[in-house]
């Protein structure tokens, strides 16, 4: 590109990578071979000026990413809870976590667009540039369905329960056995107390509080009568296992 090429002598950029594009013959950066169009000053940058909107077509970045990421799973945690979405500690981490969750999602979807429109200009491009981290593309649907899934449907509880199944009926075992309960790490939970009928452990019940929500206890009944008259059952998981609020 030239000096007298019709962009004004400001030292024009590549978006890309920053090269200076003057004096040169060639339509694409050799630095990075992104193409530019001499006639749009969107397709490059010009110095002392904001970056062009085309500046943002790309894939998320891998902090955006990361984010999306770290949100998801948090959510997916406070989802497996005894009684998911509940807890003062959730209800901070929704107040604060939501916002920025969506902020991040909104921002995948302007580079989307920018993408789309950009996508003529792209297919020029010496180099793949516009095919560099294509897989990040999909990690804003992906959280986004298992978020929705995890509030249609309670399969993060059923999944971590299930894992953690086997050592809270070890720990059932050991209630009935007369060796008493444990409080601390069972499976992929943390219980913070343990009670039952002591004058009667092989049928009693055995209630293993996780948490609780802004006023009572919350955690997994173990109940081998099955008894229907209770009513801080709030759902079943299987057989003689349920959640409760106390």
């Amino acid at each position: 590109m030239e000096a007298n090429s019709g962009i004004p002598v400001q030292k024009p950029t590549c978006i890309g990578c920053g090269y200076s594009l003057l004096e040169l013959t060639s339509d694409n950066c050799p630095e990075c071979g992104r193409y530019f169009d001499r006639d749009d000053e969107s397709t490059f940058r010009m110095a002392w000026q904001p970056a062009p909107r085309r500046r943002s077509a790309a894939p998320p970045s891998m902090w955006e990413c990361v984010g999306l990421g770290v949100l998801t799973i948090l959510g997916l945690l406070g989802a497996s809870n005894a009684q998911p979405w509940n807890g003062p500690a959730t209800c901070i981490g929704l107040v604060f976590g939501v916002p920025v969750w969506v902020g991040l999602a909104i921002q995948a979807l302007w580079r989307a667009g920018v993408c789309w429109k950009d996508r003529a200009r792209s297919d020029l491009d010496q180099s793949p540039l516009h095919k560099r981290h294509a897989g990040r593309w999909f990690v804003a649907p992906i959280c986004f369905l298992v978020v929705v899934s995890a509030i249609i449907t309670p399969w993060p509880l059923m999944l971590r329960f299930g894992l953690s199944r086997p050592a809270f009926e070890a720990a059932v075992r050991d209630v009935q056995s007369g060796k008493g309960g444990v409080n601390g790490r069972i499976g992929l939970y943390f219980v913070r107390r343990v009670t039952w009928n002591t004058t009667n452990p092989a049928g009693s019940t055995i209630l293993f509080e996780t948490g609780s929500d802004f006023f009572d206890p919350v955690g997994f009944m173990f109940d081998p009568v099955r008894d229907r008259t209770r009513t801080d059952i709030i759902q079943q998981l299987g057989p003689q296992w349920y959640t409760y609020i106390d």
